[in-house]
This record gives structure tokens, sequence and C-alpha cells, in this order.
């Protein structure tokens, strides 16, 4: 009953940076850099701004930037873009208010060796630098010019990335340890109050100390004079509403709910196959038989305790931490739905003769064919395969075939079979969704909803989680009842998720049309005779579609988790309630079409009554 399409990511990430924005100078030299969390947004590539970069005058921080250093005649069409050194002397905040009061229309922050000792006279272990990546000494005594220069010309910095080494506060005898300094990309936060004001008035951008060493090499930003480069700067990322991945996401929820729908009218459809190449389409030709499958027909009783049942499961999994319980059951239950839905047909078409064949036969427990062996053996290695593999980079195609089986078998066992039922049990659900959404914080100071569908966020922050992504620490762990489809780095990186709620309860009324189109063909005595299109499935399905896409547009218009059924159930069950009024089968189907009585769809409704 979730619908959270995360902008932020699931399973990846603490908090990975990625610089979505490019600076390209006119010398050829090109470098990505990091949007700051404040400021103006920067264009696509097709707008890109045309700017003067220029070294600040006074401090190089940036902090006060001399706007009388930048005459007009030699600024691009689109302004000054100031390059100022990250430092401790002021806030990113105060510095880009600073610039934009100075009149720049852009700040690129550069990372520097000052900027990560903030004043102090060691750097912080894993957070600053990681001596597995370079590890050296240096003389003593040392000068400050070559602490804050990064000991460049040690051994410790020709070994390392970045090429800058920090003290680690280890000392020798004769000098002290240094160790391979991070130089990674950071998100600059508003931390100021007082300038956030100016400081939105400007776009801001952070780059590494490699790419200050290109720009430091580019002649026209030579100090004192020219100091005047010209550069494009665009951004690369996705912040369209329609992006692949919730587009593709809202394809495979109405597929998966189609096929799941339609499957669970088969039944139906067979024995009208059977009557008709019997002769007559009678009962006693489409009844029951010994091969028909189990199914179970919800009652108002049963709808009241699905969501009481509901509401209770999703209180516990606020409180407690049943990740791995609530994961290994996910694994169990896919384990046989796969092999009932996927691997059993797959193998039937490929080895029908597996099917007459025993394993072996027991008075007690029955026979085992060798398919339902094979079959079971596969769905178990699969469900093992993902449940020791879940963070892998490939594993969500794995839980989605996990899912989309899960609804196939969901929806051929649970019934809905009349209108009344199927409008109790969506109208509680459109309720509890909506509490557990926009209302649960008010009482519990959170989204209950939000928060047990992203699941537990990483412990560590995420500075350390943009230099050690693998960390326990740094990832997310979230519930695997969801379809999951990967979102580009363009597009901020992590998944775009679906419920499975939000497909089998709408999914349950798709599919009480579905049978009861089957129904309606049954009565005419062939598949689709008389025009006879499977119109309340095609209508219900259509409002499903209407309705999820509505909830993904929300989603990215509102940028907050959205109760599905919010939008899927009025569009689902007002369509269909709206049709039926329409054609005069309200009162039919409010009841239970008698065609569908039992849970079964044996007896066709006899062709004088069938409505057009």
């Amino acid at each position: 009953m979730r619908q959270y399409l995360a902008a932020a990511a699931i399973a990846a990430l603490g908090g990975a940076v990625d610089p979505t924005a490019t600076l390209s100078l006119s010398s050829g030299a090109s470098m990505h850099a990091a949007p700051a969390a404040f400021g103006a947004s920067i264009p696509s590539e097709g707008d890109a701004w045309k700017l003067t970069l220029r070294f600040p005058g006074d401090l190089l921080d940036g902090c006060d930037p001399a706007a009388a250093l930048w005459p007009a005649a030699s600024t691009k069409k689109d302004g000054v873009a100031v390059l100022a050194a990250r430092s401790p002397n002021c806030t990113f905040s105060q510095r880009a208010a600073a610039a934009a009061k100075a009149g720049a229309k852009v700040l690129i922050v550069y990372n520097t060796v000052e900027g990560i000792y903030r004043n102090r006279s060691k750097a912080d272990k894993k957070y600053d630098y990681d001596c597995d990546r370079g590890r050296g000494s240096v003389a003593k005594p040392f000068t400050k010019a070559d602490k804050l220069d990064g000991f460049r010309a040690s051994s410790c910095a020709s070994a390392c990335k970045s090429g800058r080494c920090l003290l680690t506060g280890d000392d020798y005898e004769d000098g002290a340890e240094v160790c391979c300094a991070w130089d990674t990309y950071m998100t600059m936060a508003g931390d100021d109050k007082g300038s956030a004001l100016d400081a939105d008035k400007i776009a801001a951008v952070f780059v590494t100390m490699r790419d200050a060493d290109k720009l430091r090499k580019d002649p026209d930003l030579t100090l004192p004079a020219p100091n005047a480069a010209t550069a494009a700067l665009w951004d690369d990322s996705d912040d369209s509403i329609f992006s692949w991945s919730s587009i593709a996401i809202w394809a495979l929820g109405v597929a998966t709910c189609a096929y799941a729908a339609w499957a669970s009218g088969d039944e139906i459809r067979k024995r009208t196959r059977r009557a008709a190449n019997g002769g007559a389409a009678t009962h006693a030709a489409v009844g029951a038989s010994d091969e028909d499958p189990m199914d179970f027909e919800l009652t108002p009783l049963h709808a009241v305790g699905f969501i009481c049942i509901a509401s209770g499961s999703l209180l516990v999994l606020f409180y407690l931490d049943l990740y791995l319980f609530v994961t290994v059951a996910f694994a169990a239950s896919s384990a046989s739905s796969t092999a009932t839905v996927c691997w059993r047909p797959m193998i039937e078409k490929l080895a029908p003769g597996l099917a007459r064949r025993d394993l072996f036969r027991s008075p007690k427990y029955g026979a085992m064919s060798m398919l339902d062996a094979a079959s079971a053996s596969i769905g178990i290695a699969v469900a093992s395969w993902w449940l020791a593999c879940r963070d892998a980079s490939y594993a969500w195609a794995l839980q989605d075939l996990f899912g989309v089986c899960l609804c196939v078998l969901f929806l051929g066992l649970i019934k809905l079979n009349n209108l009344r039922v199927a409008s109790m049990l969506l109208g509680m659900a459109f309720c509890y969704d909506i509490f557990f959404v926009f209302i649960s914080p008010y009482f519990f100071e959170e989204s209950v909803m939000v928060k047990v569908a992203t699941g537990k966020g990483p412990t560590k922050d995420a500075d350390f989680c943009e230099k050690y992504p693998d960390d326990d620490g740094c990832k997310s762990t979230s519930l695997p009842m969801l379809l999951l489809l990967p979102r580009g780095a363009a597009a901020g990186g992590g998944y775009t998720m679906l419920g499975l709620g939000d497909i089998v309860l709408p999914g349950l009324l798709v599919s009480f049309a579905a049978r009861y189109d089957a129904t309606l063909a049954a009565a005419r005595g062939s598949a689709w005779a008389n025009s006879a299109w499977p119109k309340h499935f095609l209508v219900v399905l259509f409002g499903y579609g209407v309705g999820l896409a509505m909830a993904n547009v929300a989603v990215a218009v509102f940028e907050m988790g959205q109760p599905a059924l919010l939008y899927l159930v009025p569009c689902t069950l007002g369509l269909f309630v709206a049709v039926a009024k329409r054609d005069g089968t309200f009162n039919e189907l409010w009841h239970g079409p008698q065609a569908l009585e039992g849970g079964g769809g044996g007896a066709p409704v006899p062709a004088a009554a069938a409505p057009a």
C-alpha cells in the first residue's frame, strides 16, 4: 500500500554526492561540479550560461570579493563566476551572499587543504584522509605554507590521487606522519540564516582540488592579470517530472496489474472453451473440476480484518527493526510464488514429460512429480541467490521478478466478487493510506508509511559515506515488498519505488472486472463474440493507469511521499461504479453476479440476461 517514488536513494547510498553540473573552459579544459543545496538553478546544456571566470580580488576564499576589479567591458553576457577557495573564514552561504552583493552570477568553490583542516593542527582519520591510499612522513620542522599546500613534494603526495597529504597527528623522532587527503565533491549547504536570502540569488557549485589545478593552469586566469577566462556552465541533472524511471515504474505497475488481473479469469475462459468444444455451454460442462485452483472470496469481515491487521503490522514495523525477518519471509514466499507462476509453466513447456514422472509417492504425503521438484528447486535457488546478494547492483531485477509473481499469485487466489465488499475494502484502504502518510506525523513525529517504505537510513554522515559507500553504516535498508527501478546518475541515483500493495489492492477490483467480463463472454458462447470486448476490465485498468500516473506526478511536484490510494481508489472504483450505473448493472455488481458466486465463475450468465 506504499507509494514513495524516492528522490533519495534507498539502496546505494548513504548520501553520495553526484556532480551533475559541467564547467567547460574556452581553453578546452572541462570538469564536473556539484551544485549547492541552495541558490539559483543552473540551466541545461542547451541553455548553458556563458560566463567570465575570475578569482576574487582581496582574499582568495571569496569571503569579501572586490567588485571593482571586475570591469563590465570584459564580462560575458551571463555575468561573472567567482572562483573562491574553501576556507574556515566564512560559511558557504556567507560566501555566496558576498559574491551576490558584488554582482557575481555564479560562485564556484574549490576544495583546499586549508578547508579540510579547518584551523586544526591535524586532520580526522577516514573523514579527511585514508592511509591505505597513501602514507609517508615529512621532516620537521615544516612551514605552514607546506602544510596548507598538502606536502606536495612528499613521497606520500606522489602516490596519492589527490596529490596532497595531511598530518595525522602521529609524530616520529625526526618527522611527522602524513596520509593521502580525500578530495571529494560535496553538496554545499545553506548553513547561515542571516545570509540565506542573498545566497539564493546566486548559483553555486563545488569542484575538487584537482579541478582547481586545471583552472590555475589556464593562462587567462593568471593573477593579477588577465584573470578573466571564458567558460560555459550547465547542469546535466534530470529534474523533469517525467523521468524515464518514473515512466518505466508506471508501465511496470500497470502491466503487472493488467496481467495478474487478466490471469485471474483464465479458469473461466478455459471452462468456456471446454464447453464450446463439447458442443454446449452448460453449467455441468463449465463447472468446477478437480484441477481448479483454490481461491478465497473476501467478505466484509475479511475487509475489516485486513485493514486492522495492516495497520497493526505497519506500526510494528515502524517501531521495531524487523528488516531481516521480513526479508527472509519475503524470500521464502518468493521461492514459492516464482515456482508456481514462472518456473513450473516454463519447465512444463520445455520438458512436458516431467509432469508425468513421479519423484516419489507416499501414502501419507501423496506424490511429488519431477516437475514439482524441478520448479521448487529453481525457486529456492533463485530466492537464496537474491537473499545472499540483495545489496548487489543487479538485485533489483530479481526483486521485481519476485514482486510480479507475488502479485499474480495473490490475485489468482484472493477474489472480490461484488462491489459491496470492494467498496468497503478500498474505502477503508483509502483512509488508511491517507492517515499513515499525511496525518500520522502529527501523532508519531514523522510519516509512518514513508519511514516504513523507505526503511532505515545510513547511520554515518554523508561526508563519510561519500568516501566509504560500502561501509555498513552507509547502507540503507528498505523492506523488499516493492518494485524497484534504478534512477540514472543525472536524476540523483538511487531507486524509484512502487509498493506491491498499490498493485494488488486496486488489482482486486481490476480482477473482479476481468472475471465479470469473462462470464459475459461465456454467456455468449465464445471468447469475444458479438463485439463482447472486456469493457469493464479495460475501463478499470485505464483508471488504474491514470491514478498511478497522478500519484507519480504528485510525488515529483510536491517532492514528498504520496498515498497512492488517494489517487487510485477514485480512478478505479469511481469509474467502475459510473460505468455500472450507466449500463444498469450496478445492482447486479453490488450484490455480486450469480456467475461468480462461490469465488469461481462456473455458471455463465444466461445469454438473454447478459447486458450488451
